[in-house]
């Protein structure tokens, strides 16, 4: 089985703190939570976990706001073996899944097709 690894700061939440005027400091990243979209279509039995290093119950929260369809959350990283199919979208992966990780940036560049 297929597993996306969505981290949320800066790769599914992008934090701005230019206008201290806002209420919301935060933009969802429409890009990723379109490509997890996709990549569930062709992935029927495939996993979306989101995750970030700001814990579970924070990870929980971003998950349930922007990708309510996603199967899962963790916090503090995904701490499991990594498995055949396995893919991070990650803005600053850490280097044990670095090769196997997107950049969110490298996601713009694709064709919307």
């Amino acid at each position: 089985m297929s597993r996306l690894f969505i981290d949320v700061d800066d790769t599914l939440v992008i934090w701005d703190y230019s206008d201290p005027g806002l209420s919301d400091q935060y933009r969802p990243n429409t890009v990723v939570i379109q490509f997890a979209r996709r990549w569930k279509q062709f992935h029927h039995d495939g996993k979306i976990i989101v995750w970030s290093l700001g814990g579970f119950d924070y990870a929980g929260e971003w998950k349930q706001k922007l990708l309510p369809f996603a199967d899962d959350h963790l916090g503090k990283g995904p701490k499991m073996r990594i498995e055949e199919g396995d893919m991070f979208i990650d803005d600053d992966p850490l280097p044990w899944y670095r090769h196997l990780t997107i950049h969110p940036d490298m996601l713009r560049e694709l064709p919307n097709g």
